[in-house]
C-alpha cells in the first residue's frame, strides 16, 4: 500500500511540474457548443 502511495505521489508531482497548477491544464480542453432547442408548443 505504501509503495502505491509513493508511486500515486510521484506521478502528481511530476504532472503539476509539467502542467503547472492550473485548472485549465486537468480536464477537457474542447469548447461546448450549445443550440437552442425546438419549439416544443404552439400558442394558438
Amino acid at each position: 500500500m505504501w509503495v502505491l502511495l509513493g508511486i500515486s505521489l510521484i506521478a502528481a508531482a511530476w504532472f503539476l511540474s509539467q502542467k503547472g497548477c492550473n485548472p485549465a491544464a486537468t480536464g477537457n480542453q474542447q469548447k461546448v457548443e450549445s443550440t437552442k432547442p425546438g419549439d416544443t408548443y404552439k400558442i394558438n
